[in-house]
């Protein structure tokens, strides 16, 4: 019987935008931290078989900022009084022409007050002394956010002032709900020694498609929900390397991977999180301090694919729903480093 502590950051990002670019009104902030804590226990049945589960437990934070487009916003307040050519103008003449005046919106949340709970487990099967298969699964988590809205409303305009005053609470600040439901995947692994390098493949299949949407829920019963259909699919992730035993306290490691992304399209992809397929390129070494303890440090590169966008804001203010068309490249470096102490 062997115990184990694992803590870790499944889920995460953080994109971040200067105020003022063309893709405001989508998202100017987007930040996700998750801290994982996952016990567990392993139990070798034979020479051959072992089988282990754990417990995880999930605490996060989340801050997503957007700017508001108020000139639009009035416009849509006053059009259905004088009309809208009539409102466009009165609007404009104020100093709230659409695109022109913009409020702005922080929502922060965490699920301190509702910790999020799933497991994980995993096999092993000792085909000979030379070859290992594994196989290690963990379930979907529902992550249920709650927190605040803080709005920025620009006071300069009497024309959105009287939109403001006669909405009856629309843009006042607010408690906020939301609920995600991160995906389960799992995994089959094979690694075989042959002399002094070990050859490693994994394949990894991820549960995206639980992703269906982004429901932010007001206390406020004027604010509308704010609403971002994902749509996500499942994706697969592919990997081969090698571990090379160049000394008996230090291994050398290096990899490829093939990373599917879930997002179907680029009327489903948003700056909030625009990624693509990638392709990773990795390195790395262990190193063995003593017998109890040993460290990990790791290089990887993501070649991204380039990933076209034509997004369109969901809201229940027509005048809103600007659209966000292009094109991103991007890139990725990750450094990391592990420290592993053996209680035996």
């Amino acid at each position: 019987m062997k115990f184990g502590l694992g803590v870790n950051s499944p889920f995460g990002l953080a994109t971040e935008y200067e105020d003022n670019w063309v893709g405001r009104y989508h998202g100017v902030l987007s930040d996700l931290k998750t801290v994982n804590v996952n016990p567990s226990l392993a139990y070798r049945l034979n020479d051959r078989v072992s089988i282990g589960g754990g417990l995880n437990i999930m605490l996060g934070t989340v801050d997503l900022s957007s700017a508001v487009d108020m000139g639009s916003v009035c416009v849509a307040g006053l059009a259905g009084v004088i009309g809208f050519d009539a409102a466009l103008g009165a609007c404009s003449a104020s100093g709230a022409a659409p695109q022109s005046l913009d409020g702005f919106a922080e929502l922060t949340g965490d699920n301190y007050d509702d910790t999020a709970y799933a497991y994980n487990l995993g096999l092993t099967f000792e085909v000979s002394k030379e070859t290992t298969i594994g196989v290690a699964y963990r379930s979907e988590i529902e992550m249920k956010v709650s927190g605040k809205a803080e709005f920025t409303v620009p006071t300069s305009s009497t024309a959105l002032n009287t939109v403001i005053a006669g909405s009856g609470g629309l843009f006042d600040d607010s408690d906020l709900e939301a609920t995600v439901d991160l995906p389960a995947s799992f995994s089959i692994s094979v690694a075989h020694r042959v002399g002094k390098i070990t050859w490693l493949a994994d394949a990894t299949w991820t549960g995206w498609s639980s992703f269906e949407e982004l429901r932010i829920i007001y206390d406020n019963p004027v604010q509308p929900d704010s609403v971002t259909t994902e749509d996500w699919q499942d994706t697969m992730r592919y990997s081969i390397g090698l571990d090379y035993q160049y000394s008996d306290r230090m291994i050398l490691r290096a990899g490829v991977a093939l990373d599917e992304s879930p997002i179907p399209s680029a009327e489903r992809r948003t700056p909030r999180l625009p990624g693509n397929d990638r392709t990773w390129l990795s390195l790395g070494l262990g190193y063995l301090v003593n017998q109890r303890i040993s460290v990990d440090i790791g290089y990887s590169h993501l070649f991204v694919d380039d990933a076209k966008i034509d997004h369109e804001l969901e809201s229940e203010i027509p005048t809103l729903n600007a659209s966000l068309v292009g094109e991103y490249e991007a890139e990725v470096d990750i450094f990391s480093a592990q420290l592993n102490w053996n209680l035996d």
